[in-house]
């Protein structure tokens, strides 16, 4: 072979080379933003399904507020508790019998109650324990609330949790009581992210993602949460998020 010919095979040996790095490079690109892409829809739509839950379930200003334009504080509500039975009072607190239904049971550890009690009024009550023995039929169990005025007669009871929801640090994050914040999905978010109070129509989440790699650009996703109008007996004025 003679000198023309092996520069020529090394060119043409260099040209197959960088083609096919490009092909690798951008197939990798084009993978990387698909990911990226399924992240993004992942993250939207778990946060569709968790904030649209979470503050349906409550009246806006009452039950859940915007500390800032990334940030959500709300009571979370896990069921509802119809008494049926007279209260006990114990040495500490009133044992009150009830037929509950929720999304799961009460837990003392991380719930307080919202009691409306039969003069109307309505009370925040921390929730002490929970007792398996109660009515008669499903759902039959007995909730243990401290701090109860005497002589007050429970009708109703709904055990919550306060939580609050933050956008930072690039993802949907969690805080119960004081706890850190848990992050809750990809780290995909654009810093732009933010809740919008829209009054007792609801709250505005608009969700912006960082761009991925590749051609393609970032995704928006915009949700408009409008609670569900809740009977008067939910709203405790008094007590609001705490």
């Amino acid at each position: 072979m003679t000198l023309v010919e092996l520069i020529g095979a090394l060119l043409i040996t260099g040209a197959l080379v960088a083609g096919v790095s490009r092909a690798l490079i951008g197939a990798s690109l084009a993978q990387q933003s698909v990911a990226a892409r399924a992240e993004a829809l992942v993250l939207s739509r778990m946060t569709r399904v968790l904030i649209g839950r979470e503050v349906q379930g409550g009246v806006g200003g009452v039950d859940w507020r915007l500390t800032g334009s990334d940030a959500l504080a709300l009571r979370a509500y896990r069921g509802i508790g119809v008494v049926c039975g007279p209260p006990t009072a114990l040495d500490r607190g009133l044992r009150v019998p009830v037929r509950y239904s929720g999304s799961r049971l009460p837990n003392a550890l991380k719930d307080s109650s919202l009691v409306v009690l039969a003069d109307g009024s309505i009370a925040t009550v921390d929730l002490l324990d929970m007792d398996p023995a109660g009515c008669r039929g499903e759902g039959g169990l007995s909730l243990i609330l401290d701090r109860v005025e005497p002589g007050a007669a429970p009708i109703l009871i709904r055990p919550f949790e306060r939580l609050e929801y933050h956008l930072s640090d690039s993802t949907l994050r969690l805080r119960r009581g004081r706890a850190g914040r848990q992050p809750l999905g990809p780290s995909v978010l654009h810093p732009a992210s933010h809740f919008r109070a829209l009054g007792d129509r609801g709250v505005e989440l608009h969700l912006q993602f960082a761009d991925p790699p590749g051609p393609v650009p970032a995704a928006r996703s915009r949700l408009v949460v409008v609670p569900a109008v809740a009977p008067a007996w939910s709203r405790d004025t008094r007590g609001g998020v705490k």
